[in-house]
């Protein structure tokens, strides 16, 4: 209790200190409670400010605009802007970072952010304040979704190492202690040992929330099924980081004993979308972040189709992402949400780009092909299957114990592969005790190296 006064408290104090930020946190969580088109004339007049500002300031775009013969007069329209801005790749910004950066950054607070994604390639961009203080407005449209109010306690299961640095030391275990009310748990590299003393820590915090990545959750929650631990239970978990399953959703719900919304962002751009009580998809974050969905050819996709994601953040002066690939696939809504925000939908996140595997025929097999497959097979507590070549799959598996029958499960997998996948794959099994995180600290169960040699197309 004395926990919870001192985070409100602290809640409190920050608001007064930092007013002028919570003046646009309340007018997000604002915009996100307007009607559908309402909130759509808002989003646009702030996307036609980014394109004068891109148009004017930054050099990349400068030169863009010209190539193309456009100025931000005449994109008039959602079509437009689709027709004739191009989309924006890691790989422009690798090779021309210098040119995306707005010349007076530093005076603007820029400041230089970095991530190594889901593949681990590393990306750097600049953030400004206006930026910080908008995804700070992003993440409390998070928590609004969440039923999450300040000075709540929580449960932090993260498993970025770069992030877990900042709340090991003895500021950062006072502040999420007192100033919080979060026990925060190191997840990063994930091993049983420190499973099981996660779970005794979570037993006695006793938690009304518990957040965090997918596959750290999912892994406490098998453990503390198979040591037969009754973990209290909370009023919602919410994941984030990773595709959430259908199975590993039920996981959740079973053993934490709340309902599980699942959450989309980036290092990148911050808070993307989540889904609300209603789980009806998930709610995109328009006020921050606009999201597009195209084809192969780069066209606009219809709604319910699979394709990849672009982003355009409308607040980092600093480094504008405008229609950024950010290499996931996903699907758009034509529907609302029975919530009444006029927020549009996400209707799914189909994972990264990169998890799809191309087979030897030609076949498009998708993460979720694998993932599917394996929660069918008993005894394997957790698995990776990378495609080395078009043909070569190497599959690792970590056993549950020592009475798994490894032939009938390898037996299993290769029918199964062969009779839905593509007869001409290669398999090759390795029997592992522990499959490390990628170097973001997320674990990519699928991942294709031959997508990954080709940029990702």
């Amino acid at each position: 209790m004395i926990e919870r006064w001192t985070a409100q408290a602290a809640g409190a104090y920050r608001r007064w200190k930092y007013r002028d930020r919570f003046q646009i946190v309340d007018e997000t969580l604002r915009l996100t409670h307007l009607p559908a088109e309402e909130l759509d004339r808002a989003v646009w007049g702030r996307l036609h400010d980014l394109l004068a500002y891109a148009h004017n300031a930054i050099p990349f775009y400068q030169e863009t605009f010209r190539a193309r013969g456009v100025t931000p007069e005449t994109i008039r329209s959602w079509n437009d802007f689709a027709a004739r801005m191009p989309i924006l790749t890691k790989r422009d910004i690798q090779e021309h970072l210098d040119r995306l950066v707005a010349p007076n950054q530093a005076e603007i607070g820029g400041r230089v952010n970095h991530t190594g994604g889901s593949t681990g390639e590393p990306l750097t961009f600049y953030q400004d304040d206006n930026y910080r203080a908008h995804s700070s407005a992003g993440f409390a449209v998070l928590n609004d979704l969440f039923g999450m109010r300040h000075g709540d306690r929580t449960a932090w299961f993260w498993g970025s190492d770069y992030d877990n640095r900042a709340h090991e030391t003895l500021r950062g275990r006072l502040r999420d202690r007192f100033l919080n009310n979060t026990l925060h748990i190191n997840t990063f590299d994930l091993d049983r040992a420190r499973a099981i003393a996660a779970l005794s820590r979570l037993t006695v915090w006793r938690p009304k929330f518990v957040l965090g990545y997918v596959s750290s959750l999912t892994m406490i929650a098998r453990i503390a099924q198979e040591e037969g631990l009754a973990l209290p239970p909370v009023r919602g978990v919410q994941t984030t980081a990773e595709q959430l399953m259908d199975p590993q959703r039920r996981l959740l719900q079973e053993v934490f004993g709340g309902p599980v919304f699942n959450r989309y962002g980036a290092r990148e751009v911050g808070a993307i979308a989540m889904d609300c009580a209603h789980h009806h998809g998930l709610h995109i974050i328009t006020p921050n972040n606009i999201v597009e969905v195209v084809d192969e050819e780069g066209r606009p996709a219809p709604t319910g189709q699979i394709g990849r994601i672009l982003i355009t953040n409308l607040h980092n002066r600093a480094m504008p992402f405008i229609r950024y690939e950010i290499g996931d696939l996903g699907a758009l809504s034509a529907e609302r949400c029975p919530c009444g925000r006029g927020l549009p939908l996400l209707q799914e996140v189909a994972g990264r780009i990169s998890d799809v595997i191309v087979s030897p025929g030609g076949k498009l097999l998708h993460g979720e092909f694998f993932t599917h497959l394996f929660y069918n097979v008993q005894g394997v507590r957790q698995f990776q299957v990378v495609q080395e070549t078009r043909a070569n799959l190497r599959v690792r598996i970590v056993p549950q114990n020592a009475e798994i029958n490894l032939t009938a499960v390898e037996a299993f997998i290769r029918q199964t592969v062969a009779e839905h996948g593509d007869p001409a794959f290669r398999l090759h099994f390795e029997i592992v005790e522990h499959i490390p995180a990628s170097p973001s600290g997320k674990h990519r169960f699928v991942r294709s190296e031959v997508w990954e040699d080709t940029d990702g197309r």
